[in-house]
């Protein structure tokens, strides 16, 4: 799909959730190994601090940012 602003929409895969945790530190480690940044989003606040205990763990930077909903 092309925007209207000229942009090309990135191709979108969908994994299944079975060793979601083990599949995102293999993309990571390839992003790391090529020397690239990786930003990484999550649905849950729970789900960022469990990365956030998980990435330490194996050598890697990270930092949590929450953003709480406002009604």
């Amino acid at each position: 799909m092309v925007r209207p602003t000229g942009l090309i929409d990135p191709v979108i895969e969908v994994r299944p959730a079975t060793h979601q945790v083990d599949d995102l530190m293999s993309e990571v480690n390839l992003r790391v190994a090529k020397g690239e940044r990786v930003l990484v989003t999550t649905l849950t606040k729970r789900m960022s601090e469990d990365l956030t205990i998980i990435f330490p763990s194996t050598a890697s930077r990270c930092a949590t940012c929450t953003r709480t909903s406002r009604p």
